[in-house]
């Protein structure tokens, strides 16, 4: 259908949905970044004012026309998003038990599974692995963090006066509290967190839970439904909406930025002949540490590569520096079909600062550039 719109003079019409990654940002939010990303970051078009709208059938999308100022083609983008955020849960009102055996759930998942033993074994570039081993350090730090208040509520709780005298022993509740407060605000926590600008222990223990939770299809709400499966329905249920859209679209291009990269994948490894005319553009995912830990996602992606109707192009787009991105692992059989990973330049200022460099795709025209171009 490309091709009819270039030979009739008829600018090509092309929906784009983007899936974000793992941020508590409102319903739009993200799509509004990448809409002014494409305004601001594609050199060699003419770009009109944004629409913001609905498709006629309570969709929202927002609407850019381009013309390249070179061959005067013209492309009429829709951009759409996939909201989940509001799937990410609120862990701050956990009671302190809760918190704690959550807590060693989750280090056991990551330290005793094949994400530990990839990073020992030498599988990942040296600062990614070294990213990797602070966050483990960090996580521990918080979990002993999280043990200690743990404890200064159990010597307050109705236990047996043998095990509160016990208890007592190590010190009074109001220690524990004092102790714990002073461990997640100790300077080897705050040089560590600012050596690699990772932001807060709590960010890093959300990002790390919600990640266990995904890979194991937890479930998230008040329906019986695990959060990957809900993920994947949502995009399933937009692409489906969009590609039998009145507005008859040329090609869907998927952008997926960071866990959003497995999301599209999971959606996408079913969706059967429709992948034809869908582009899928991956953006600092992780789907290269992902597979590590769980086959899962090395399984979704030999689908993907192995469906019958074929994807019409997949762009996996990787800062070098980037230690919370890694490339797709194609299937060896499958690699020289796809464009090789573009590696852009990074930008400046960001070598310690590896959260900000996450977010910089939306302003890298090496990634938003093809989103306007034709080939």
């Amino acid at each position: 259908m490309a091709d009819a719109a270039d030979e009739n003079g008829e600018a090509l019409k092309r929906a784009i949905i983007l899936v974000p990654g793992f941020q508590r940002k409102a319903q739009l939010e993200a799509r509004d970044e990448l809409v002014q990303s494409i305004l601001n970051y594609s050199d060699g078009f003419q770009k009109t004012g944004v629409e913001k709208t609905d498709d006629g059938e309570g969709v929202s999308l927002a609407r850019i026309a381009a013309t390249d100022r070179q061959s005067g083609d013209r492309t009429v983008l829709d951009i759409f998003e996939v909201y989940w955020a509001d799937l990410i849960p609120d862990w701050s009102a956990d009671s302190p038990a809760s918190r704690f055996w959550k807590a060693t759930d989750l280090l056991s998942y990551w330290f005793l599974g094949d994400l530990a033993k990839s990073v020992l074994r030498g599988r990942f570039p040296s600062r990614t692995a070294v990213t990797l081993v602070v966050m483990g350090v960090i996580l521990v730090i918080w979990y002993i963090s999280v043990a200690m208040m743990f404890l200064a509520a159990v010597q307050t709780s109705g236990l047996p006066s043998w095990v509160l005298e016990w208890l007592g022993g190590l010190g009074s509740p109001q220690d524990w509290s004092a102790w714990a407060q002073a461990l997640t605000g100790s300077a080897l926590v705050v040089f560590l967190l600012g050596l690699l600008g990772l932001g807060n222990l709590n960010h890093i223990a959300d990002l790390s839970r919600f990640v266990k939770l995904y890979l194991g299809d937890e479930r998230l709400g008040p329906e019986n439904i695990g959060v990957r499966a809900q993920t994947k329905g949502r995009l399933v249920t937009l692409l489906d909406h969009v590609s039998r859209s009145a507005a008859s679209y040329d090609e869907i291009v998927i952008v997926s930025h960071s866990l959003g990269g497995a999301i599209a994948v999971d959606a996408l490894a079913e969706y059967g002949r429709k992948l034809e005319i869908i582009r899928l553009h991956t953006w600092g995912t992780a789907m290269g540490a992902l597979a590590a830990q769980s086959p899962l996602i090395s399984r979704e992606i030999e689908k993907l590569c192995k469906s019958r109707t074929q994807l019409k192009d997949w762009r996996d787009v990787v800062f070098s520096a980037d230690v919370m991105a890694s490339e797709v692992p194609f299937p060896k059989e499958h690699a020289e079909r796809f464009p090789p990973v573009l590696r852009p330049q990074m930008p400046k200022g960001r070598l310690f600062s590896p959260l900000k460099l996450h977010e910089d795709y939306f302003r890298c025209e090496d990634a938003v550039l093809p989103l306007l171009q034709r080939k």
